[in-house]
């Protein structure tokens, strides 16, 4: 993807009335995310009149600036990152019509298998709770799942934590840039999830 597709792919979600669902659809109708940039403003589809009007306000222009700067950023960072049309996207999340169109990643590639188990829970769980997710584990590891939680105090952590015990691979996924690692807590088991597995944001 060139660098112009890639900052009109980061800001038409975030435009008014947009967000990925919409976008996703608007990709498809005119090809690129540039294009609809380029051409919803002339089209005269009643399906998309609500939507142009905001490709005609200021904050348009804002919502664009933004996104080279986060482009420049990931230039100047070396930050690995993938669209939605990419075949390194993981192939579950591309079934939800809503999925983001721009994922960034650390560590190693997610695999291209639909054999994920996805396990959050409580921040402060029990004993019990914490044996829970250990068996549950490791009567999975012979079907060798993905493990992919919110790297996140409580089940999130002990799970992914279970998940490197018993030689499964691990993602977690950020609710924040894949530069920052919250809580801090967990920053020193970072390394050790992406020799295998990584993180996703």
């Amino acid at each position: 993807m060139e660098k112009a597709e890639l900052i009109a792919t980061l800001a038409l979600p975030k435009l008014p009335k947009i967000g990925c669902l919409t976008a996703r659809k608007l990709i498809r109708h005119f090809g690129s995310a540039t294009a609809v940039f380029d051409n919803i403003t002339h089209t005269h589809q009643s399906q998309f009149k609500a939507v142009s009007k905001g490709f005609k306000q200021p904050e348009k222009h804002h919502i664009l600036k933004a996104a080279e700067k986060q482009v420049a950023l990931i230039e100047k960072r070396h930050i690995n990152w993938m669209a939605y049309s990419d075949d390194a996207f993981p192939i579950a999340l591309n079934q939800c019509p809503d999925a983001p169109l721009v994922l960034f990643s650390s560590g190693q590639p997610f695999p291209k298998t639909t054999r994920i188990i996805s396990i959050v829970g409580t921040r402060q769980p029990s004993a019990h709770g914490k044996a829970f997710v250990m068996q549950l584990i490791e009567e999975l590891t012979p079907y060798q799942p993905i493990v992919v939680s919110g790297f996140a105090h409580g089940i999130d952590i002990e799970a992914q934590l279970a998940a490197l015990e018993n030689g499964l691979v691990t993602f977690g996924c950020f609710g924040h840039g894949i530069l920052s690692c919250y809580p801090k807590q967990h920053a020193k088991y970072r390394k050790r999830v992406e020799e295998t597995g990584g993180f996703l944001s």
